[in-house]
């Protein structure tokens, strides 16, 4: 159970990183 939560943390991660940069990349 606890890889199952890293594995949703380094996605949500992931994702923020990625809308991150397209607000950067907008702005």
């Amino acid at each position: 159970m606890e890889d199952l939560k890293q594995q949703y943390l380094d996605e949500l991660k992931r994702l923020s990183n990625l809308e991150y940069r397209d607000e950067i990349k907008i702005a």
